[in-house]
């Protein structure tokens, strides 16, 4: 069980990314960096998961402020956010305040970016992204130690609501559900109907 993100889905989020830094750059917004690195959830769960339907995307962080009314500045006036000029920092924010009309801003303009890029190249998009990474993940060995991969979600669960919710998104993502409506033994562990 978990055969890794396709590497076009990762390199897909790639282009997201920078096509988004690209265009927060062109419209002067400063203190946008890039490849930050993300723990194995990220990468096993959210990215596996998008290789499984054949989807990219790429996570954006925008910095809050304290109080959405006001404008959060510096206590000392010295410029917000780390001033070291980097590869993955190449143009430090270089103002002592952040607003709420910023956040949005940012926001918008880097979500406005991917979905032009996507729009603007939609062939490759389908390609790369619906058939190739599907057709890869298909490719994959459907069986372990002669049995089927599976996971087990047993019954009687402290959050009842929440495993249904579980279950909704295998569902919207094609996984065969199945209940066992008699005791079973699987990997040498039995349970219950």
């Amino acid at each position: 069980v978990g055969h890794g993100p396709d590497p076009i889905t990762l390199q897909s989020a790639n282009t997201l990314g920078q096509v988004a830094a690209r265009e927060l750059a062109s419209e002067g917004k400063k203190g946008v960096q890039s490849d930050d690195a993300y723990g194995i959830w990220w990468n096993a769960d959210v990215m596996g998961y998008n290789t499984f339907i054949g989807t990219s995307l790429f996570l954006t962080e925008i910095a809050s402020v304290r109080d959405l009314a006001y404008p959060y500045k510096s206590a000392d006036g010295s410029p917000l956010g780390s001033q070291n000029k980097t590869i993955r920092n190449l143009t430090p924010y270089d103002s002592d305040t952040w607003t709420l009309e910023q956040i949005v801003d940012y926001a918008k303009t880097g979500a406005y970016a991917g979905i032009k890029h996507v729009a603007d190249n939609p062939t490759s998009w389908l390609y790369n992204n619906l058939y190739l990474t599907t057709k890869n993940g298909t490719n994959l060995p459907d069986v372990v130690d002669g049995a089927p991969e599976a996971y087990v979600i047993p019954a009687g669960q402290r959050d009842p609501f929440a495993t249904y919710e579980m279950l909704k998104l295998f569902e919207f993502g094609r996984a065969e559900i199945e209940r066992a409506r008699t005791a079973f033994t699987a990997g040498g562990k039995t349970y219950p109907a």
